[in-house]
């Protein structure tokens, strides 16, 4: 997971977050240990992000890379980074 990060105004997400289906773009949302997809508009990419112009919130976090069988209200375990 990671968190969407703001940089001068704009939110940024790994471009690996994003999911396209049928010419739209989703990403899965963490809100405490349950996933929710989320339609997202998106901007440019630039360094591996993504611009998010609508649909998350900087803070907000994402499952990156996806994983495979997520559904909608689905449990997850945040791990913490490696050291």
């Amino acid at each position: 997971t990671t968190a969407a990060t703001r940089a001068i105004g704009i939110v940024l997400i790994p471009a690996e977050a994003l999911i396209e289906e049928d010419g739209k773009n989703f990403v899965w949302r963490v809100g405490g240990t349950l996933v929710t997809r989320v339609a997202v508009v998106i901007g440019s990419t630039r360094d591996g992000n993504v611009e998010v112009k609508s649909g998350l919130a900087a803070g907000d976090v994402v499952v990156a890379p996806p994983v495979a069988g997520l559904s909608d209200g689905a449990r997850v375990r945040i791990k913490p980074p490696a050291s």
